[in-house]
């Protein structure tokens, strides 16, 4: 936690970072128009619908439809194929045409161009069908008169019959295409833009923290007494130099105070003894030095001394306990700026009570 501490703007510029590319793509993200076309048929039958459902959608996919919509666009008929795809919807008589483009006005464009061009296509089909009935009749009708005119009265009215007959059985099977619903820009669908912000945002924290826990276990040291409060606003911290005037505060209420650093030479640590003494001192107090750790106990009767003690002695979580129920002990902690690395520090964090002073060294 204490490299998270410390190297917290590595998560964050990660997360913005995240966050904004998220944005952009979400923005830029191609977009998809659909239109809707029904295929329009009598047959009862859903077997029945679903064949005419495929022939239509065969036909709508033809590279004729493609050719004849990329022309009303300008666009080359490859590029129109590769941007648009034509479906049936399950149990129901519907196709649709999609179309995705990063401009959502195209996109609807192309859709319609494509479902416009279908229908257009089965009713220039139907209507060369119809075309085709029409003119075989009038061959057969030409063809062979009969020279009994009222004979010939009742063949062309009978092969009039017909031609009504196969128009109509045509028309009914014809399966023509009706557009149901145009594509329109603004409904046009893309990656939804606010849930690529949030993996962004995300992703850029998950790298940042990893980033954060390998580049802080590098440059786990400590670098500045302004750093150490940042990572540990919880704790305080005092230079040696301001060790005079912080004790020769605190005399009047400390008679025992523990010297002693993270992982610091006892010759370092030792350095901390005439500081302490001249806040003493100043206070108009004597102190004791000493590294008998029974000689640091209060008095019997409860009476205050008029020496303080001094007791230099090893970081050990036993030592922070023990002097963190002495309410007239204080503790101070020496930690060396790029020696002293955070997590040898954090190993007694949290065993710390009030009067725990973090010296640092300089």
């Amino acid at each position: 936690m204490a490299t998270l501490r410390r190297w917290w703007w590595i998560p964050a510029v990660l997360g913005l970072t995240g966050a904004v590319l998220g944005g952009l793509a979400g923005v830029s993200a191609p977009k998809s128009a659909t239109a809707i076309v029904n295929v329009q048929t009598s047959l009862p039958d859903a077997d029945a619908v679903a064949s005419a459902q495929q022939s239509a959608l065969i036909e709508a996919s033809s590279r004729d439809v493609m050719q004849a919509a990329a022309q009303k666009l300008g666009m080359a008929p490859k590029d129109l194929s590769a941007e648009t795809e034509v479906g049936a919807e399950v149990k129901t008589s519907f196709l649709t045409f999609k179309a995705t483009d990063r401009d959502a006005e195209k996109a609807a464009r192309m859709a319609n161009a494509v479902a416009d061009a279908a229908v257009e296509a089965r009713n220039v089909r139907i209507d060369e069908e119809l075309k085709e009935l029409t003119r075989s009749t009038s061959v057969l009708i030409q063809g062979q008169p009969l020279r009994d005119k009222s004979a010939e009265e009742a063949r062309v009215a009978r092969l009039g019959g017909q031609l009504a007959d196969q128009q109509g059985q045509l028309l009914t099977q014809s399966r023509r295409l009706a557009v149901l619903q145009s594509a329109q820009a603004d409904t046009a669908e893309g990656p939804s833009t606010m849930l690529l912000v949030a993996m962004g945002l995300l992703g850029g924290l998950l790298a940042g923290v990893a980033l954060a826990l390998v580049f802080g276990g590098r440059r786990g040291q400590m670098s500045s007494i302004d750093e150490m409060r940042r990572v540990y606003p919880e704790l305080e911290f005092v230079s040696t130099r301001e060790l005079p005037t912080l004790l020769s505060m605190e005399a009047g209420d400390v008679d025992r105070v523990v010297l002693t650093g993270v992982r610091a030479p006892a010759g370092a640590v030792r350095n901390l003894v005439e500081p302490v003494a001249a806040g003493f001192h100043a206070a108009g107090r004597e102190v004791v030095l000493t590294e008998d750790l029974a000689a640091f106990q209060p008095d019997a009767t409860g009476a205050r001394p008029r020496a303080a003690t001094l007791v230099q002695t090893p970081l050990t979580n036993a030592v922070v306990k023990r002097t963190g129920r002495d309410e007239h002990a204080m503790l101070l902690v020496l930690v060396r700026p790029r020696k002293t690395r955070f997590e040898w520090l954090d190993e007694y964090v949290n065993s710390f009570g009030d009067r725990v002073c973090v010296v640092v060294d300089g």
